[in-house]
């Protein structure tokens, strides 16, 4: 019998423990339950969190690609302004040293003009000098030496070579014309022409060779070339023309600004074809 009671308060021990360690086992259940769906809810938000993050990352890789395609786009622009600008100044600097080669070169020319001009100038002084002295022992009513327009001009009177309507060269012209062909026959670098002048009274002795006053200036013209060429004038430097009465230096209506129409006129002029090639 007491063994009886043994076995069962063993049992009922058992039991007890059984218990014990199954309501141990619940809690630890119901602890391990709470925590893996305290783990799940975290898990949950971890990857809600990721989720977020990964939304933003993928923002902020679209908005950094953006903004990388901007700027490469604006950079490629500004290269593409800055090549058309150092072009348009590569350009411009060209045109500059052109128009500065071509203002040097523009300048060189009319420093070599001026000096030109400047030594045919001096030519053209040195010339009148020559023939005033040559002629200086003459009347100045009979013979002038003057600068116009670059050249000499000899005007010499009809009284002095001319008898009134004639040709012929009176012995004190021929003196004249002598001295001046001996003063300027050095003088190779030179042309020369002979121009005769009348007033406008119609000529009296008219006959086949001389019918007006055109024949007339270029025969006593002529007659003027004839002389000089003889006193040692290179003929090819030396040309003879008639104007008649239609370059007056006077009026003629008086004998005296007749008289002084009635002129022959020798012109000597510096070799210009230098100066005409520059120009």
């Amino acid at each position: 019998m007491k063994i009886y009671y043994f076995l069962i308060l063993i049992m009922l021990s058992s039991c007890v423990v059984s218990k014990k360690r199954h309501d141990e086992a619940l809690v630890e259940n119901s602890r391990l339950f709470a925590e893996n769906a305290a783990l799940k809810d975290y898990k949950k938000a971890l990857s809600q969190k990721n989720q977020f993050l990964e939304s933003q990352n993928d923002s902020l890789r679209s908005e950094l690609q953006q903004t990388k395609s901007s700027l490469t786009s604006s950079l490629s622009d500004k290269h593409k302004q800055l090549v058309e600008k150092e072009n348009k100044l590569d350009s411009a600097i060209k045109v500059n040293e052109k128009l500065s080669s071509d203002l040097n070169n523009r300048i060189a020319k009319i420093q070599e003009l001026e000096a030109l001009i400047e030594e045919k100038n001096a030519a053209v002084e040195k010339i009148r000098n020559i023939v005033s002295k040559a002629l200086l022992n003459f009347k100045e009513n009979d013979l002038t030496v003057s600068i116009k327009e670059g050249k000499v001009y000899v005007s010499l009177s009809e009284q002095l070579l001319f008898k009134s309507g004639s040709k012929e060269i009176d012995p004190k012209g021929k003196k004249a014309l002598n001295q001046l062909a001996e003063a300027i026959s050095t003088q190779e670098d030179i042309n020369i022409m002979v121009e005769g002048h009348t007033d406008n009274v119609p000529i009296s002795a008219q006959s086949k060779y001389m019918s007006d006053n055109w024949d007339l200036s270029v025969m006593r013209a002529t007659e003027v070339v004839r002389t000089l060429i003889k006193n040692g004038i290179d003929p090819k430097l030396i040309i003879a023309s008639g104007r008649g009465e239609h370059h007056p230096v006077s009026s003629n209506e008086n004998a005296q600004g007749r008289s002084k129409n009635r002129r022959t006129e020798i012109i000597l002029t510096p070799n210009l074809d230098e100066l005409y090639q520059i120009l």
